[in-house]
């Protein structure tokens, strides 16, 4: 179920960013960026888990969390007032309300431990979707601010 939700998301978000938000912003260095964030995504999410579970055995993670949710959280801070909803809460809401709550939700199920489920990958993974996003184009935390006071100032 785990690698359903994932593909879902790749497929939802990763298509928007592969092929319209990216080409329009970085053009001819639209994919090499995607790639990036992809990669960056596994690679920088994987660090913490490794560090915290690298004497446990039985610990075992692929990564892919990560990218995912670097995906998810790139389109995030780029379309903070599209409207979104998860299987589990039907209920559209601001795309950046769901990522404040995914990512408390993250940290603390990181904190808490007792699940299957690589909840620091996840975690790190969209934190590094963020600033990676942001430190390819600057613009995108103005363009940020602006939609979210739009949104509170026009609903």
């Amino acid at each position: 179920m785990h690698l359903i939700f994932n593909m879902f998301t790749l497929y939802i978000f990763g298509l928007a960013l592969e092929q319209d938000i990216f080409p329009f912003f970085f053009h001819s260095n639209a994919r090499i960026f995607y790639v990036l964030l992809y990669l960056g995504g596994i690679v920088v999410s994987s660090v913490p888990a490794y560090e915290k579970h690298k004497h446990d055995v039985a610990y075992s993670a692929v990564g892919a969390s990560g990218a995912i949710y670097a995906v998810l959280f790139s389109y995030i801070l780029i379309n903070p007032a599209a409207r979104l909803q998860i299987l589990f809460l039907p209920v559209p809401m601001p795309a950046f309300i769901l990522g404040i709550l995914y990512l408390v939700y993250e940290w603390y199920m990181s904190k808490r431990g007792r699940t299957n489920i690589g909840h620091d990958a996840h975690l790190w993974g969209g934190i590094f979707g963020i600033v990676f996003t942001i430190l390819l184009h600057h613009e995108f935390i103005k363009m940020f601010y602006l939609q979210i006071l739009a949104f509170f100032t026009h609903e």
